[in-house]
């Protein structure tokens, strides 16, 4: 099976997916686009992926089977389990305010490598929605490293490039 590389147009879409509308549809789709890289990462493990349908798993039970294939480190499954917790917040409970607790919630519960790749961007930010889009960065540059987009390319693309004049 070759390995899938990813496009940059792909890193685009989560970006804008991430950029656009309330923290609702942020969680939702920061939600959606790690759990396809989780599930891209898994499938280049096995030798027949229709066999199973991943996508019946939850982020959490994916992140743990990514971390058993050796596909993620053991201290990034937390930070994925707490983006599911947030999300079903979100989408059981009608009307749900993102507190601070869900926010110190997810920061805390991401590795320490992945905390230090947003740390400034995390800190700069002035709410609490783009202290979460900092952490779903985060989670989805985890999942990304693994399939054929450096980390440093992945960067460059987060960080709003210096305005040309």
């Amino acid at each position: 099976m070759t390995k899938p590389v990813r496009k940059k147009s792909d890193v685009d879409t989560f970006l804008a997916d991430l950029g656009n509308g309330d923290i609702l549809t942020t969680v939702l789709k920061g939600h959606l686009h790690v759990m396809s890289l989780l599930i891209e990462n898994i499938e280049l493990k096995m030798d027949r992926p229709g066999t199973i349908q991943l996508e019946r798993f939850n982020i959490g039970v994916l992140a743990r089977l990514a971390a058993a294939l050796g596909q993620i480190p053991n201290e990034a499954i937390s930070g994925f389990e707490q983006l599911n917790i947030l999300r079903n917040h979100f989408a059981h409970k009608l009307g749900y305010e993102l507190s601070d607790k869900d926010v110190e919630d997810l920061w805390s519960s991401l590795s320490s490598e992945e905390r230090d790749l947003v740390a400034d961007t995390y800190n700069k930010a002035s709410s609490r929605e783009l202290k979460v889009r900092s952490c779903i960065y985060a989670l989805h540059l985890e999942a990304n490293t693994h399939l054929g987009l450096a980390q440093d390319e992945i960067s460059s693309i987060l960080y709003e490039p210096e305005p040309q004049e």
